[in-house]
């Protein structure tokens, strides 16, 4: 009797099985929000109130407000890469660092937090609509390359100097009470 050797068939199952859980361990990567209250502002927005929060569940995630919910690290929210609008005012927010890879924002809320350094900013070049107001910002250089903004709010900030902006293109509406370096 002729029988088969059924190592071949055994190697490629496992093969094909290893690829498949591959692909799942990307959709069922747990994120991890460290600030309690961003952790539940993002449970509200995807409507999952319990349980670990999957890479997956952030799909579709394009809005989001977590405005003057005592959070101070955003850590997480570069899971949140459908984001298209992200309202952060009155936090306590210092780093943005995790915003960084958010270039789909389109409109973004930081005013009333303790920011600095925008640097992090400097790549979301999609920003339409970007607030910065009551922040102790001085350094707008990491904003010249916002091409596309169209308003940008900058009231409150110990700004000295708006030059860093003078070349976009066009230039943003601006609000510019309190900025000690002049209108834009």
């Amino acid at each position: 009797m002729f029988r088969r050797n059924p190592i071949p068939v055994l190697v490629g199952i496992l093969v094909l099985s290893g690829i498949f859980l591959i692909g799942q361990d990307c959709a069922a990567q747990i994120v991890n929000f460290p600030d309690p209250n961003l952790e539940q502002a993002i449970r509200d927005a995807i409507g999952k109130p319990t349980g670990d929060i999957y890479a997956a569940d952030l799909v579709g995630l394009t809005d989001l407000d977590a405005s003057s919910a005592s959070i101070s690290d955003l850590t997480g929210l570069e899971y949140c890469t459908d984001l298209t609008s992200l309202n952060l005012y009155g936090n306590d927010i210092v780093d943005v660092s995790p915003l960084s890879g958010l270039t789909s924002l389109l409109y973004l809320h930081l005013g009333g937090n303790q920011i600095v350094n925008l640097s992090p900013l400097s790549g979301l070049t999609s920003l339409f609509r970007l607030t910065l107001s009551s922040n102790p910002i001085v350094d707008l250089s990491p904003l010249s390359g916002l091409t596309n903004l169209d308003v940008l709010w900058l009231w409150s900030n110990p700004i000295v100097d708006v030059s860093p902006l003078s070349g976009l293109t066009e230039q943003p509406s601006a609000i510019s009470r309190g900025v000690q370096g002049g209108s834009i």
